[in-house]
């Protein structure tokens, strides 16, 4: 995206796009990959590498496992975003995937990787 054109990499377009529903269900499959990634990391004997909240980009405790457990996601958290997911569940207002900083942060290396490759081909 060098030459500041619009990329055209559908990617791109789903992750921008007003498709509310497109938007979260590519966030939900970059939770759920981390969530593997996650578990993992839990059975390695060496110190966790995994040391941000997926959710926050906080700081979560060592060893994931002694984190809050995502009511949304069978992924861990730091302690104050299991609690802000507890207090959002009891009023009913739930933090869209899409809000999570993993998938903000994959969203925007991915698509800048994608927009500056030679092979940036827009799908028929």
């Amino acid at each position: 995206m060098s030459d500041n054109k619009p990329c055209k990499c559908s990617l791109y377009n789903k992750f921008t796009s007003t498709d509310g529903a497109a938007t979260e269900y590519l966030a939900s499959i970059i939770i759920m990959v981390y969530a593997e990634i996650q578990r993992g990391a839990e059975h390695m004997d060496s110190t966790d590498t995994l040391q941000n909240c997926p959710r926050c980009n906080g700081l979560m405790l060592q060893g994931v496992s002694r984190n809050a457990l995502s009511r949304h996601f069978d992924v861990f958290i730091c302690p104050n975003c299991g609690m802000d997911e507890a207090i959002r569940v009891f009023k009913g207002d739930v933090l869209p995937a899409a809000s999570w900083s993993i998938v903000s942060e994959i969203s925007k290396n991915l698509t800048i990787k994608l927009c500056n490759s030679s092979s940036n081909i827009e799908n028929p």
